[in-house]
């Protein structure tokens, strides 16, 4: 019977051994193929940089800028041909009466002249004289 103990024994450890080897082999292939993917991505990267880098030998080219513009100017409205009226205003400038020339001297006189000329108002004329 210590035999048959043995043998399940060694049976068992046979079995553990293999399922470690498998379990590291797998391990090994997953780093492995993970290498060759990642080497295959970088060449490719490589390559399409090598391929499609400018050569030395060319000109550098010039890109051209074509703008187009369009200017939208809106339809303005006509408006209809209207003259303004003509209305004539006529202002009566007061004569200065002889009673206020009279009763002032001269130099007051001749100063209230160069002051009514100088503002801007005109000086209402006495209603008995208006039109």
């Amino acid at each position: 019977m210590s035999n048959l103990r043995d043998r399940e024994v060694y049976e068992n450890e046979l079995r553990r051994q293999a399922q470690s080897d498998r379990e590291n082999s797998s391990a090994a292939s997953g780093v492995a193929l993970g290498i060759a993917i990642a080497g295959l991505v970088g060449a490719g990267i490589a390559a399409y940089a090598f391929f499609n880098r400018p050569s030395e030998s060319q000109a550098p080219r010039q890109n051209t800028v074509i703008e187009r513009t369009r200017e939208i100017v809106p339809a303005q409205p006509q408006a209809p041909d209207v003259k303004a009226p003509d209305i004539n205003i006529t202002v009566p400038n007061p004569a200065p009466t002889q009673e206020s020339e009279l009763t002032q001297p001269e130099s007051n006189a001749q100063r209230s002249s160069d002051s009514d000329s100088s503002t801007s108002s005109p000086n209402p004329a006495p209603p008995s004289e208006n039109p």
